[in-house]
């Protein structure tokens, strides 16, 4: 099973995503562009700039991802 991962910069959504991971014994990491492992669940916030041509990117690199968006 590839990591949880959590590609955000609002510290509110950050900090309720991993409490609530952290609840089921689970953890995010965080998005590393240049040498990402493939996750199993990838989170990103809709409104950073350029996040749906990035879900493309992620979808051809890793098909079997799920891609979350908040």
């Amino acid at each position: 099973m590839g990591p949880l991962v959590l590609k955000a910069q609002n510290i509110l959504l950050k900090k309720h995503l991993q409490r609530q991971a952290s609840r089921l014994g689970l953890r995010f990491d965080e998005f590393m562009a240049s040498d990402q492992k493939e996750p199993l669940v990838l989170v990103a916030e809709l409104e950073q700039h350029g996040v749906l041509e990035e879900i493309s990117s992620w979808k051809d690199k890793w098909p079997e991802c799920f891609v979350v968006l908040q």
